[in-house]
């Protein structure tokens, strides 16, 4: 009877030739990839051919890519915050009483024009001792005033309506007219006989000095004088009647006739006999 092959030697045996292949098999594909490399052979290749010139690899973008917007916008919304306005309460200013108004006004002479005025005055006599004639010239310098007699305003002149106030004031009017004495002199003095005996002037200084204020009186540059008078006046009121709840002051003129002198100055009133 034959034996056979023990089976530890069988499973040595396959074991054997398992690793041998496994190893052929390693060395094939490590052979294989230093061919690939160019380490498997030491033969370098020449090329069939040499170029003339090595080409130089460039890459030039035949188009840029631009995002272009089908449209743009013209209308864009912003958001905008209107605060609902508050409401406020606004008192309605309570009218000033013309007695307020007439209290903030002194009820007195506003001077609001003066002026020094140089007259060149004349009188002359005859005289009944020898029919002699006197002469004399007097240079006289009178200084005037004009204003307005805030006195002479009432209730009925003060008008309220609303934040507005109308006044209605007096004409403007002549107050002094007072001769200055130490500055006045006389001149071309004609009161001697034949020209030897001074017999004095028989009275023509005094009579000088009396015309003296009546000049002023009867001057023709009383007219623009009382018209600056009221101007002065005007604007001097509307700054005084500034007071919390009057916006607005007019001023104007009343239409009341008035003596061109005021009372209780120096001016001598028109009708006194000169």
């Amino acid at each position: 009877m034959e034996r056979g092959i023990p089976i530890w030697a069988a499973i040595l045996i396959g074991t054997l030739l398992a690793t041998i292949v496994l190893l052929v098999a390693g060395l094939l594909y490590t052979t294989g990839n230093l061919e690939m490399i160019g380490l498997g052979d030491t033969a370098t290749p020449q090329p069939s051919f040499t170029p003339s010139q090595s080409p130089t690899a460039s890459a030039t973008p035949s188009a840029t890519l631009t995002h272009t917007p089908s449209h743009t916008p013209t209308n864009t919304p912003t958001a905008t915050f209107t605060p609902t306005a508050t409401p406020t309460n606004t008192p309605t200013p309570t009218p000033v009483p013309p007695s307020f108004v007439l209290s903030e006004i002194e009820s007195t002479w506003l001077e609001t024009q003066r002026e020094v005025r140089v007259y060149q005055l004349f009188a002359e006599n005859t005289g009944t001792i020898f029919n002699i004639g006197r002469s004399l010239r007097y240079e006289a310098n009178v200084t005037v005033t004009a204003g307005i007699d805030l006195s002479l305003l009432t209730l009925d002149d003060i008008e309220v309506n609303g934040t507005t106030v109308t006044i209605t004031i007096p004409q403007p009017q002549l107050r002094d007219c007072i001769l200055d004495e130490t500055t006045s002199r006389y001149y071309e003095r004609n009161c001697d006989a034949a020209g030897v005996v001074d017999i004095g002037c028989g009275g023509l200084e005094a009579e000088l000095r009396d015309q003296a204020p009546f000049a002023a009186l009867n001057d023709d540059e009383n007219t623009i004088f009382l018209a600056d008078a009221y101007v002065e006046a005007a604007a001097f009121l509307q700054d005084l009647v500034q007071v919390t709840g009057i916006d607005q002051v007019i001023i104007q003129q009343s239409t009341d006739p008035l003596s061109i002198v005021s009372l209780g100055g120096t001016c001598p009133l028109p009708d006194d006999p000169n």
